[in-house]
């Protein structure tokens, strides 16, 4: 009987130090193996790095995919691509090669790369775009978990493999992924809103599209810095939040605590404020400092659980992006000439009043399961179109 993988036991194995009794026995239980050394075949090359020859996959459409180990002596290959290819080049060239293609474990100790390489009708695969780095108790492995649960489903064709470690498909399948979230969120059924006038009801909808490719960005962009750890795990966990904020719920569709107390604290607060400004300062919140223009300030503290002092220290290692994208859009009428009445296009306010429709007046309002709940499948549909 066939050896099911969970997301667990994936994670598990590339989360952890390259061990190649593991391999074995996962290269014959989930690649089925046609062939696995007993003992692993050296490789003898003009190379300080050893390789070795460990068996090879039969894929369901008759392809041959040679399974091979290599011991990277210099550097680590948690940032080493060049050349690597190389290593393998002459097993799987297309005219006398052995294999058409090649599935490799480059092991520098610290990490190891699972790279697949081919050379099929001249496209050939860069280690840099079929390739996965493993090896540490990082967060990071969603997208090599799913890959490799997506090709147990499927089978071991040719093809499957191949995909599964494409970056091209990853990156159809991400944005598909972020157009339905999209079109989601921008349904009556989730129902965001933002004030823009306050002193009607009849816009809170307005540019809606505008403003959520707005949050969009700038979420992506603290995706991009969250994997280098310049912002804290925490906020994004469902668990932890609900020992941050007042009667958190993930699967809310009238509650947006996480919106306005994270991620607006997160943008406009913390992003787009010096950590200690000119003066000497230090990021505080709006009810601690006087005058209308506040809008870098904290806010929202009664949807905190902790006190002020620490949900400061909460975003403290933040760092300050003077670039624009994190600039507060709310304009206070005194501070414009010829304007007479306060816009609020992100609804970054304290003010908690709500028009008679239900819809705050001043305070954008993002539901909490935009967040943390699966697409319905009705919004999944597929932008892009395979060829």
């Amino acid at each position: 009987m066939a050896t099911i993988y969970t997301s667990d036991s994936l994670r598990n194995i590339f989360q952890s130090s390259f061990n190649l009794t593991q391999w074995y026995s996962f290269s014959q239980h989930f690649f089925n193996a046609s062939e696995l050394k007993e003992k692993p075949e050296r490789i003898i090359e003009n190379t300080s790095d050893e390789g070795y020859y460990l068996g090879n996959i039969n894929t369901t459409d008759s392809y041959r995919i040679g399974l091979f180990h290599y011991n990277i002596r210099q550097g680590s290959v948690a940032n080493k691509r060049v050349g690597l290819r190389n290593l393998v080049k002459s097993f799987i060239n297309p005219t006398w090669g052995e294999f058409d293609a090649a599935l490799v474990v480059f092991d520098s100790g610290d990490h190891w790369r699972l790279s697949f390489i081919c050379d099929i009708n001249g496209e050939a695969t860069s280690p840099k775009r079929y390739t996965f780095v493993l090896g540490d108790k990082g967060s990071h492995y969603n997208t090599p978990v799913a890959r490799f649960i997506d090709l147990q489903q499927k089978g071991l064709s040719f093809t499957n493999i191949k995909e599964a470690f494409s970056v091209e498909a990853l990156s159809k399948d991400f944005y598909n992924k972020l157009y339905n979230w999209y079109l989601w969120a921008l349904s009556e059924d989730i129902n965001v809103t933002f004030p823009n006038n306050p002193n009607t009801e009849k816009d809170d909808r307005e540019n809606i599209n505008v403003k959520l490719i707005r949050m969009i960005t700038r979420l992506l962009f603290v995706w991009f810095i969250k994997q280098k750890g310049l912002v804290p795990d925490s906020i994004f966990n469902p668990k932890q939040l609900k020992s941050i904020l007042v009667d958190f719920d993930e699967t809310s569709h009238i509650d947006g605590n996480y919106y306005n107390a994270i991620l607006q604290n997160l943008f406009f607060a913390t992003l787009n404020c010096a950590i200690i400004d000119e003066e000497g300062n230090p990021r505080c919140f709006a009810a601690s400092k006087s005058g209308r223009d506040t809008r870098n300030l904290y806010r929202y503290k009664e949807m905190f659980q902790q006190k002020e002092e620490e949900i400061l220290t909460l975003f403290a290692h933040v760092p300050f992006l003077n670039g624009g994208l994190f600039e507060c859009l709310d304009k206070p009428k005194d501070l414009y000439l010829n304007q007479e009445y306060d816009i609020f296009y992100d609804g970054f306010s304290r003010n908690a009043t709500k028009s008679s429709n239900g819809n705050f007046k001043y305070r954008a309002f993002v539901p909490n399961i935009l967040f943390f709940t699966l697409i319905p499948q009705h919004y999944n549909l597929t932008l892009f179109i395979s060829s």
